[in-house]
């Protein structure tokens, strides 16, 4: 499963315009980290707790991950 998605984010990776990997992470996680906490939640969660957090998050416009600190080289 790990090797699977090391070799997605590395075909996302290629196919994304940008050269800053700080950029691609944080698209790649906005838009990954839905369909992976829908697949965990309804496959191996107990409730949809953390789904239904997440997606009020998405709802409400407000990004998963955080820009903070994108500009510490």
């Amino acid at each position: 499963l790990a090797m699977t998605s090391g070799g997605a984010f590395l075909l996302y990776l290629q196919m994304h315009d940008s050269t800053d990997l700080r950029t691609v992470l944080r698209d790649y996680a906005e838009e990954m980290v839905l369909p992976a906490l829908e697949l965990y939640t309804n496959g191996l969660m107990v409730d949809s707790t953390m789904y239904d957090a997440f997606l009020d998050q998405r709802l409400h416009g407000i990004p998963f991950t955080s820009t903070e600190g994108a500009h510490d080289d």
